[in-house]
């Protein structure tokens, strides 16, 4: 943590225990940030992650492996009220609509950002966003939409300029295919020095929960190979029809 930044817990009346902050290992947060939460609300930056000066982060908001967050970023998952009682005080818009529990569970919508995002100086990031793995976005862009795994994007509201590659699952990944690292989509070990050594045994070191991201189609079968080093405890296998970004991926 930087110098004059501060990680805050709320205190009002409705706040609950159920808040936290987690900062892993080699992830880092520069000088002036804030990591703000309220009821209910996490915050989760994730290893080898870096938020430069200024950032502010509120709310749920997810930050995976290995993003790079320049300065004076702005995240949050939460709103304010001018619509619901038109005529009222915007504030007291904000205290009618907190006041029921109805209100507080659908108030944070929250925002992931996948792992090697580039996020650019003084980026607004809107509730409920999902920016996909290895995209980058423009400095002074404003993010009102979900952002597809690798688009580059800028603007007000940013939209796509170009990409770092094609992002098209295949039927089968390899961990000494570099080409396929981008569908080793979350969890996995994928820095070069690392990957010199789990390579020489035909693997990919990975956490505990990962997701890795196939070709769409109709099959029985999912085979893992591995070392004989290798251990899976539990094995939960989800298939998704939806994918956030991408509805082709199922």
């Amino acid at each position: 943590m930087g110098a004059f930044s501060r990680i805050v817990f709320s205190s009002d009346e409705i706040s609950n225990s159920n808040q936290s902050i987690t900062i892993r290992n080699n992830a880092g947060v520069g000088r002036f940030c804030e990591l703000h939460v309220w009821e209910n609300n996490h915050i989760l930056i994730k290893d080898n992650s870096t938020l430069n000066d200024g950032c502010k982060i509120l709310g749920d908001v997810t930050i995976e492996q290995h993003c790079l967050f320049s300065a004076n970023i702005f995240a949050s998952s939460g709103n304010h009220y001018a619509l619901e009682y038109p005529s009222w005080l915007i504030k007291d818009q904000d205290t009618a609509v907190l006041s029921s529990e109805g209100g507080r569970s659908k108030h944070s919508k929250p925002i992931r950002v996948e792992e090697d995002c580039w996020i650019g100086y003084g980026v607004f990031i809107k509730q409920g966003i999902y920016i996909g793995k290895g995209a980058i976005i423009g400095a002074n862009s404003v993010v009102t939409k979900d952002v597809e795994p690798y688009s580059i994007q800028a603007g007000l509201p940013c939209k796509e300029i170009r990409r770092r590659l094609e992002f098209i699952p295949p039927p089968s990944i390899l961990s000494n295919a570099d080409e396929h690292l981008p569908y080793f989509y979350r969890g996995f070990d994928q820095k070069r020095g690392t990957l010199n050594i789990s390579r020489k045994e035909n693997v990919i070191f990975a956490g505990k929960e990962l997701i890795a991201v196939l070709a769409s189609g109709d099959f029985r079968v999912l085979k893992f190979y591995g070392s004989e080093k290798s251990k899976l405890d539990e094995l939960i296998f989800k298939r998704h029809s939806y994918f956030p970004c991408h509805r082709t991926i199922s």
